[in-house]
């Protein structure tokens, strides 16, 4: 029954979300998936597993700049390149993140010549409460963290 359904999703499969779209890759023992990554994207792996239970052996293989290496989960990399899925032993999937690499307009703060503006990064764990936090590394943090880049137009 497994393999039956697996097999019918060999061939990619794709939906969208607001944060980029999902890719998932499928592949049996023995046999390869490809995808090809335009230069217009950054791609992160949000699953890598094996579809039976106790197989494993699922790689995400990148071909770019005449190299070849895998990727984990939670890695990320930048197009152009290709993505290929193995596996040593039984079934595996993948599951990427496709997002834009490049900056949309209405995701920008713009300055107007003539004119200013207060600009803080701000820090926030639940998306409600936002306080104004400085540039810099976070590691290790308690929780999960959501930043965001505020302006305030000066009189």
């Amino acid at each position: 029954m497994v393999k039956c359904l697996l097999s019918a999703l060999l061939i990619t499969t794709v939906a969208r979300a607001d944060e980029g779209r999902f890719l998932t890759l499928t592949t049996p023992l023995g046999k390869t998936n490809t995808v090809q990554i335009p230069d217009s994207a950054v791609v992160e792996v949000v699953t890598l597993s094996p579809v039976a239970s106790g197989l494993s052996g699922a790689q995400l293989w990148v071909l770019k700049d005449d190299l070849e290496f895998y990727l984990n989960k939670s890695e990320f990399i930048q197009g152009p390149c290709a993505l290929k899925l193995t596996t040593k032993a039984g079934w595996g999937f993948c599951t990427l993140r496709l997002l834009s690499s490049t900056t949309a307009p209405d995701k920008t703060i713009v300055i107007p010549a003539g004119q200013g503006a207060a600009v803080t990064l701000q820090c926030s764990s639940n998306l409600v409460d936002w306080v104004t936090t400085t540039n810099g590394t976070y590691a290790n943090v308690p929780s999960m963290k959501f930043f965001r880049i505020y302006s305030e137009k000066l009189p």
